[in-house]
């Protein structure tokens, strides 16, 4: 994945992360389940980044 489209995945995030807020303030439906899964998916996204930056070294 290239700079180009991680910037975009970044952008996207932001926005669903920014409607969801927005969303808990209105109705306290699902935030533990969504808060999860979008701790899941930031967590995973960071431990692929940082892991794969060594590997084109050697």
């Amino acid at each position: 994945m290239n700079r180009t489209s991680q910037a975009i995945c970044f952008a996207l995030l932001i926005i669903i992360i920014h409607n969801w807020l927005d969303f808990c303030k209105r109705e306290f439906v699902l935030p533990l389940l969504s808060a999860m899964f979008l701790l899941y998916t930031l967590l995973y996204s960071f431990i692929r980044l940082v892991t794969r930056e060594p590997a084109a070294i050697t």
